[in-house]
């Protein structure tokens, strides 16, 4: 007598292999979309705001009396005295900054300097990345006197509560922030030179 054996194909020999080739194509869908949208699902995107997009004529700062003349917001900013030369400084909000050489003059917390060229012509920034955790603590040793390149996005400053329990400082340099109705969010800092010794 002989034996008839009949060999299953590939699909009959392994069922849930058409079912694991499915779940990749989903896990890699999913992988893609999420890569594609990481922008949108950030949760500090409420704060950052809008880029500034209006007609001049229509603007009117934050004091609610009518600009006199028109003035020019950038979409980048690469110099500072954009700081301190804007009128409604308010009007930076959300515009996008790539500082080359610019000075520090005081460290004031943990995650909070001021550059500028003085005491009058200065703008605050915060170590985004490790305010918010995204990159270890102390990767980046900011001292006044240091010349950095800092690349980020204009915020506008948050209450004194806020600002006293998460930039780490102390009541009197928050007082000075008051000052100023806006920081620069920095994303990344570079050294550029040292202080002289």
């Amino acid at each position: 007598m002989s034996r008839i054996v009949i060999e299953p194909n590939e699909r009959e020999r392994d069922p849930n292999r058409a079912w694991l080739v499915v779940m990749a194509t989903l896990l890699i869908a999913a992988a893609a979309a999420l890569l594609l949208f990481a922008e949108h699902l950030d949760p500090s995107k409420g704060i950052i705001g809008r880029p500034a997009s209006f007609s001049p004529a229509e603007h009117r700062p934050a004091s609610g009396q009518p600009q006199s003349s028109a003035v020019q917001i950038p979409t980048l900013i690469t110099k500072l005295d954009v700081f301190w030369n804007t009128p409604d400084q308010l009007s930076l909000r959300g515009v996008q900054v790539a500082l080359r050489n610019a000075p520090v003059i005081r460290v004031v917390g943990d995650y909070t300097f001021w550059i500028g060229t003085s005491a009058d012509h200065r703008v605050p920034a915060v170590l985004k990345g490790e305010l918010t955790g995204r990159q270890p603590e102390r990767r980046v040793q900011v001292r006044a006197g240091q010349v950095v390149r800092i690349f980020g996005i204009v915020r506008l400053l948050g209450g004194a509560q806020e600002i006293d329990e998460a930039w780490a400082i102390d009541a009197q340099e928050r007082r000075a922030l008051d000052a100023s109705p806006i920081f620069i969010s920095a994303d990344r800092v570079v050294i550029v030179s040292e202080p002289p010794r």
